[in-house]
């Protein structure tokens, strides 16, 4: 499916013959502006070679820093299967962007930490798509943003069906300190 750029995109995530049905709308706005949203990621992350996956990869390991990621909490995290999750890490560990490291209680444990390449790379991409941020300020100022990440974190809870909401769990950096205090306690 090609998507239209942005500037192009006025009323796109309107079905042309709206019928009234909100909960249908809503979800097709929502997974249109996921569309978009994915689709300019994806294309400032392939100049250097990453996908998304690679990328919420490096992203979560740097809210768990410095002790690292447990890798099926991660595999969880990014919503991808343990094996695709084996893959990932070992190619991000290929390039010098990821370390491994067995847990010092449980050596069954497997963590991820990102490396100074790994991190140095990260920031350049965060830098990025601040900048471009900066230009949507006007469209989502900040406290609307924030109101938005909650609503859209309250939602998934209640769309997901009951004990699987876990995926988006560790994402939260209180929910990642509460399990960094949690692996010194065990």
């Amino acid at each position: 499916m090609r998507i239209r750029s942005a500037s192009r995109a006025e009323g796109l995530c309107a079905p042309p013959d709206s019928t009234g049905d909100a909960p249908l709308e809503l979800v097709y706005a929502v997974a249109c502006c996921h569309r978009l949203l994915r689709a300019r990621l994806i294309e400032r992350l392939g100049v250097r070679g990453l996908g998304d996956g690679d990328f919420w990869v490096l992203w979560l390991c740097s809210l768990a820093a410095p002790n690292g990621f447990v890798q099926h909490e991660l595999a969880a995290s990014a919503g991808v299967s343990p094996a695709q999750m084996s893959g990932l890490v070992e190619r991000l560990r290929q390039r010098g962007l990821l370390a491994g490291c067995r847990g010092d209680r449980d050596r069954r444990r497997q963590y991820w930490r990102l490396t100074p390449a790994g991190e140095d790379l990260l920031r350049e991409i965060q830098t990025e798509i601040a900048g471009e941020f900066e230009t949507w300020e006007e469209t989502c100022p900040v406290q609307d943003r924030q109101a938005l990440i909650g609503w859209i974190r309250r939602l998934s809870e209640t769309a997901a069906e009951p004990g699987t909401y876990r995926v988006f769990a560790s994402i939260h950096p209180t929910e990642v300190a509460d399990e960094q205090a949690h692996r010194r306690a065990s």
